[in-house]
Formats: C-alpha cells, structure tokens, sequence
C-alpha cells in the first residue's frame, strides 16, 4: 500500500521530481515522477522505514545528518542544493544536491553548531544571528537563502554559500 501523510507543508516539484515534507511523521517522502495514481514513495528522508514515526527515529531519537523532526513548510531547491526546515530541532539541513535515496545525509546545519544538537536558540535565553526556534519555512534563490523562523518572530537571510555549521545569517529582519 501507498504511504500515508499528514501534513501542512507543501509539496516541490523539481523536473519530474516530486518531494513532500510530511511533518506529523517527521520525513520527506520522495516520489522518482510525478505520480498518476497511489503510489509507494522512492525514498524517504528522516526515517528509517515508512512505518516509522517519531521524531528523530532513523538516529535514535536524537539529532543527526539523517533524521528530521517535524519538517515544515516545503522544501526549497535553488536546483543544486536541498533544503529542509526542520523545525522541531530548531534548524535547516542543506543537502549539496537533490537527495534521491533513502538516509541520504545532509551537509551543512543552520541554526546549530552541528547536526547531533536541537535545543532552540542553542539552548540561550536570547536568539542571535546564528540560531533558530521552530523554522517554519525556507526559500533558496540566486545563491541567497531566506528562513521564516516563526519561533523569533524574524526572517534571516544568507547572502552566499553556507561554508560552515551553523553560519550566522547576514540580515535579521524582525
């Protein structure tokens, strides 16, 4: 049977590629084409399974270059990189390219210092330029990269390639 999904974010379509971020089961179901009628995803992102549904399930329930914990909104593409925001560990995963396979691992993290930590703010009372609480979405384009961290209550953009985990963003609007 076709995977089920609950979700409130969107879907992105790349060529025939189709993503979907599934927040309720914590992945990104991928489908190879657009389907035409009910259909098993090609991969999944962030699960190990397409039965598995708890936060950071593929890595053992804490963060990792692999694992997603309530991915919102939709996932954004610039046609070279990937991003996710996965906002119940209050950060953005970039992939260098687009993911096609199951646990394929991110590169980079933004809003912490490395993939295996989630605490909102780095766990700070106050936010600063390099740190997230609940990104609800992200857009990438023109090699500038927007995040809508509704947890803050602000937009962070980057203004070029992301070099390093957990790079500050280079304007705070809000």
């Amino acid at each position: 049977s076709a995977q089920s999904f609950r979700s409130i974010g969107g879907p992105l379509l790349v060529g025939a590629r189709y993503y979907h971020a599934d927040e309720f089961y914590h992945r990104i179901l991928v489908w190879d084409s657009l389907p035409t009628a009910v259909a098993n995803a090609s991969a999944i992102i962030g699960q190990a399974t397409d039965t598995s549904v708890t936060p950071n399930g593929i890595s053992g329930g804490n963060p990792s270059e692999i694992s997603l914990s309530a991915p919102l909104g939709s996932p954004a593409t610039d046609g070279t990189q990937f991003l996710v925001a996965d906002s119940g560990n209050h950060r953005v995963l970039i992939w260098g390219s687009l993911p096609t396979s199951s646990g394929a691992p991110a590169q980079r993290v933004l809003g912490q210092s490395s993939f295996t930590v989630g605490a909102a703010n780095r766990g700070m009372a106050m936010p600063d330029a390099n740190t997230l609480k609940t990104p609800a979405a992200v857009t990438v384009a023109g090699g500038h990269i927007a995040v809508a961290d509704s947890g803050n209550h602000r937009v962070l953009l980057w203004n070029g390639a992301i070099s390093q985990d957990g790079a500050p963003a280079d304007v705070i609007l809000g």
